[in-house]
């Protein structure tokens, strides 16, 4: 469960991202092989930084989903394990996961979580849920590129593809 999160380890570490600023940062990833989905969140300039990962509770599941799991999983840990409110900035590599909660969610909540081709929305349960913990949690979503020698970002990969191997 999220509430005893798994394999978090505490650390201490200067990132390069936001040394100077000191804004609470959370880097999150997701992987899935052969259906099977891990996620990984790392936590830099909070009081206490650390990492965790873990296997998604369900099987099968997707990329996409793997990856909107590691936002979730990141948000209820500082919503619910940490009781943190202030301001956060969330990075994540995954397109997909940005733009459906910062872009076409507003669309479809007005269109009643349909698509504009009428269809239902495809991890409306995730997305929705997220939306409303940023409700809670003042948080920007920002991308980074994925693999292109940003530490935090590499090594939240590496974790989330740990949560799946260890399966």
């Amino acid at each position: 469960s999220l509430n005893d999160a798994k394999n978090f380890i505490s650390f201490d570490v200067k990132p390069e991202i936001n040394d100077t600023e000191k804004i609470p940062t959370i880097y999150t990833d997701g992987s899935c092989m052969n259906e099977r989905g891990g996620y990984g969140v790392i936590l830099t300039n909070f009081p206490v930084n650390g990492e965790f990962y873990d296997v998604l509770p369900e099987h099968p599941t997707t990329n996409n989903r793997a990856e909107l799991y590691a936002i979730y999983a990141a948000l209820y840990h500082l919503h619910h394990n940490l009781n943190f409110t202030d301001n956060v900035v969330l990075y994540t590599y995954s397109m997909y996961s940005l733009k459906s909660i910062t872009v076409w969610s507003k669309q479809w909540v007005e269109n009643d979580w349909k698509t504009s081709s009428g269809g239902s929305v495809k991890n409306r349960d995730l997305i929705a849920t997220i939306l409303e913990l940023m409700g809670k949690v003042n948080v920007t979503i920002k991308h980074v590129k994925g693999h292109c020698g940003n530490e935090l970002n590499e090594r939240v990969d590496e974790l989330a593809k740990k949560a799946v191997m260890e399966l």
